[in-house]
């Protein structure tokens, strides 16, 4: 399948966003060199384009190397940040089960904590597309329901990855590096630190006679983990520094438009130039109704 191409009109469009932020983003790479602004990097969190003027935002430093995950409401927008430039982030998200119902709704905890079956789908996603390259502002994430999951707004950098898998801990024990970080790990463990259970699929909730919700559940494992969505890797170049990286401050945004978890990990992997030969930290700023 043939990827589409910008009309004119579009490349003349993007090109004005490009000059409209150019200002914007000479002040943020400025500003992020400033130590004490590193250590208070949600300055950049006024940037995020709001859903509601009433709505509250969220930030965290994800650690290098390391995972976080959230759940933003359906309809509110989060950002990712490259802080330093190079930086690799596995994106991955599942749908909540949030159509489960009980006779007392006060009782439920599983729709706020459990995974549905539907999650993040790269096929999908590039079946939806007509093409490998990654969707562009305006388009979307699929699931493997084939459902429109998540929304990008806008993008700075313009240059992902739907083709690779994330790394985990059998893909570092065959180059023999025994106990390295992964994203698949990390991810894991992000869901699970963050009260997230995985609802095996296909299991039908069931309902006790004072009303509450019984769901079949366990903590993720790494090998739960689908293929992510590799914001800022520009494969097949990643060893090229100079072609269409990441750099300082750049960021992407996306619109949540299905109830779900986002989990996010800051890649590990620092081998082949990869990364830049240096893992490190990422922002994530997010809205909150």
């Amino acid at each position: 399948m043939t990827r589409r191409q910008p009309g004119p009109a579009q490349q003349a469009s993007q090109d004005s966003d490009h000059s409209v932020h150019a200002c914007a983003r000479t002040r943020l790479e400025r500003d992020l060199t400033q130590p004490e602004i590193q250590q208070q990097p949600f300055f950049w969190a006024s940037l995020l384009q709001r859903s509601s003027p009433t709505s509250k935002l969220r930030s965290r430093i994800i650690p290098a190397g390391h995972g976080f995950a959230f759940v933003p409401a359906p309809q509110t927008n989060f950002r990712v940040v490259d802080l330093h430039g190079q930086q690799v982030v596995d994106l991955m998200a599942w749908c909540l089960a949030s159509n489960l119902q009980t006779a007392h709704p006060s009782k439920i905890t599983a729709a706020t904590t459990t995974t549905d079956a539907e999650h993040f789908s790269a096929s999908y996603t590039r079946y939806n597309l007509g093409g490998s390259a990654p969707p562009i502002a305006g388009e979307c994430l699929y699931t493997n329901h084939d459902r429109a999951m998540i929304k990008v707004v806008a993008d700075k950098v313009k240059c992902h990855d739907m083709l690779f898998m994330a790394c985990n801990p059998s893909f570092y024990a065959k180059k023999g590096l025994i106990g390295q970080r992964s994203c698949a790990a990390n991810i894991a463990e992000a869901l699970n630190e963050a009260g997230i259970l995985l609802r095996f699929e296909g299991d039908k909730a069931t309902q006790t006679d004072d009303g509450d919700l019984q769901v079949a559940t366990r903590p993720f494992n790494w090998w739960d983990v689908h293929d992510p969505f590799n914001v800022f890797q520009n494969t097949p170049y990643y060893s090229l520094k100079a072609l269409e990286c990441s750099r300082k401050g750049d960021w992407i945004e996306f619109q949540a438009l299905l109830r779900c978890v986002v989990a996010l990990s800051s890649c590990p992997y620092d081998q082949d130039g990869f990364n830049g030969g240096e893992i490190t930290d990422v922002g994530i700023v997010w809205e909150e109704e």
